[in-house]
């Protein structure tokens, strides 16, 4: 870190926070240093000025995460993998690797397009990808997503 970010340190703290806890969102972040969102966005906005965080969309929040972080699938996946029902989806996928939607929300009691939207973010974080053929969705788990669950 410059010596204009090491001088603060609330600054010092949020990147430890970052760097300890990837894929937080500011209303997080704020919660656990007891900062307002204002205070956080201020000081998150000058540590990624300053290359030592990034921030990345994810849907309509934004998630942090220390330079380079992202591109570990490990941590780049670990805001969906404390979702119980992603969890489940990912087992039930290596279980049974043609199983479908339709399966998946019967097994786990959920609707099909919640189902869909889970999946939609799996595939949108790169841990599977899904191709729709014949009426049918393939569904392939990320050779880097074994072990992770």
């Amino acid at each position: 870190m410059d010596a204009r970010i090491v001088k603060s340190e609330v600054r010092q703290r949020l990147a430890q926070v970052v760097r300890g806890e990837p894929g937080l969102i500011i209303t997080e972040l704020g919660t656990r240093m007891g900062l307002s969102h204002s205070t956080v966005s201020y000081h998150l906005r000058i540590l990624e000025n300053a290359g030592e965080i990034q921030s990345k969309r994810d849907g309509r929040i934004v998630r942090y995460y220390a330079q380079g972080q992202y591109d570990d699938m490990a941590t780049r996946l670990r805001p969906l993998l404390q979702r119980a029902r992603v969890v489940a989806i990912i087992k039930l996928i290596q279980e049974k690797p043609d199983v479908c939607p339709f399966n998946i929300a019967q097994e786990l009691n959920v609707s099909v397009p919640t189902v869909m939207w889970h999946l939609g973010k799996l595939r949108d974080y790169g841990a599977i990808s899904m191709e729709k053929r014949n009426g049918q969705y393939d569904i392939t788990l990320s050779p880097s997503l074994q072990g992770l669950v």
